[in-house]
């Protein structure tokens, strides 16, 4: 659709205020915000149905392009919407300020900037309770199907900011300031479009100024019937807001309760992580050990040691006094028992490894042959003698 001029109504919210030394009144604020809003079919198109209320969709995707960000960092501000787009011929009847920084996107939902106001009615109206701020520009629509909206604002081409009296978002995003009763500024005629909203409240949708009284009658018409349509509205919006909040609760203790699960599984994980080391720890030192025991055996044997493992070393023990035993293809169970009857021999000699032996457990010398005796029928019982 082509484009066409309309009135972002956004409200603003004050951050900050002051006159800085010439005057001007330097304000920051937020002007303009992304997501869903409301405007009757009167307020878009001539095409649409005037007293349908239609959702529109402003995407961060389309609000924050950069280069709509450049764009309204170079408008001017206005009091009131103006009746005609802003040129380079007509800007200077009706700028009242600037902008004044750098726009900047705040919790990826708003647009924030400072404005300067140099104009004393537009400071004095602001002083007596003209208090929001609504964003003119241009943008084409992009009807949906299926959606929760009806249609997107796309291209957008910032012209404008407007001081306007309501905004879209009504009076709950207004300025701090103390207000006075809303006046008309010279002789325009004020349209209020209001609805009624399902708790029997009434919200001003906008509000917009015409010279043209016999214009401004008519649209205050146009505007009257759709508040008396509105009345009729059931509150299918807000009961399904209702919903979904309750569903995301629901949701958010769903994962509470997953994180308390996964919590108590990362502790149970590092329980086990604990217990293993210290496992490990104990495995490791009987490896230790069985591979000193070993060595001093090797030693005595005249075997060189040197970067060997356990299984090798007891290999070459048993290969050098009972070659007669075929190791190769055992298990390390046979070469284990083979060995130790090997070691039992070599004790009765007069060697290093009985100095070596002295700080383990060993049976009395008197009962070596005994041991000798057991270990090889040990042996023979498991590995049917010497095969």
């Amino acid at each position: 659709m082509k484009n066409k001029l309309i009135a972002f109504d956004n409200s603003v919210e004050i951050i900050s205020k002051k006159k800085n030394e010439n005057g001007y009144l330097v304000l920051k604020c937020i002007f303009a915000r992304t997501g869903i809003q409301e405007r009757y079919g009167a307020e878009i198109n001539p095409d649409f149905e005037a007293t349908k209320l239609y959702r529109e969709y402003r995407s961060p995707k389309e609000v924050f392009k950069p280069e709509v960000l450049e764009a309204f960092k170079n408008v001017v501000i206005t009091n009131d919407h103006p009746q005609e787009l802003l040129t380079s011929q007509n800007t200077k009847y009706h700028a009242i300020g600037f902008v004044s920084s750098e726009v900047a996107v705040v919790d990826d939902t708003y647009l924030q900037c400072e404005i300067t106001i140099y104009d004393d009615d537009a400071i004095d109206d602001i002083e007596n309770g003209k208090s929001e701020l609504s964003a003119g520009y241009l943008y084409s629509l992009l009807m949906v199907e299926n959606m929760d909206y009806d249609y997107i604002q796309t291209d957008i081409k910032p012209n404008h900011i407007a001081i306007v009296q309501v905004g879209r978002c009504g009076s709950a995003c207004s300025l701090a300031f103390d207000t006075n009763p809303n006046k008309n500024k010279g002789n325009n005629m004020k349209v209020i479009f209001k609805r009624m909203l399902p708790d029997g409240t009434e919200k001003v949708v906008s509000e917009v100024e015409v010279a043209d009284e016999e214009l401004g009658k008519n649209l205050q018409s146009i505007a009257d019937s759709l508040f008396e349509a509105s009345k009729g509205v059931k509150a299918t919006d807000e009961d399904e807001m209702k919903a979904k909040d309750e569903e995301i609760n629901s949701l958010k203790s769903e994962v509470a309760t997953k994180d308390e699960q996964i919590d108590k599984l990362q502790a149970q994980v590092d329980t086990n992580k604990e217990q293993n080391v210290g496992t490990d720890a104990k495995a490791v030192m009987a490896m230790a050990q069985d591979l000193a025991g070993v060595i001093v055996v090797a030693n005595d044997c005249g075997i060189d040691t040197t970067c060997k493992d356990t299984v090798s070393l007891k290999k070459e023990v048993i290969g050098k006094y009972k070659p007669e035993l075929a190791l190769d293809g055992k298990s390390e169970s046979y070469i284990e028992s083979a060995f130790d009857i090997v070691a039992l021999q070599i004790k009765d000699a007069d060697s290093s490894f009985l100095r070596g032996l002295d700080a383990v457990p060993s049976k009395a010398l008197d009962e070596k042959q005994k041991e000798q005796n057991e270990a090889q029928n040990s042996f023979n019982s498991k590995f049917g003698g010497n095969s």
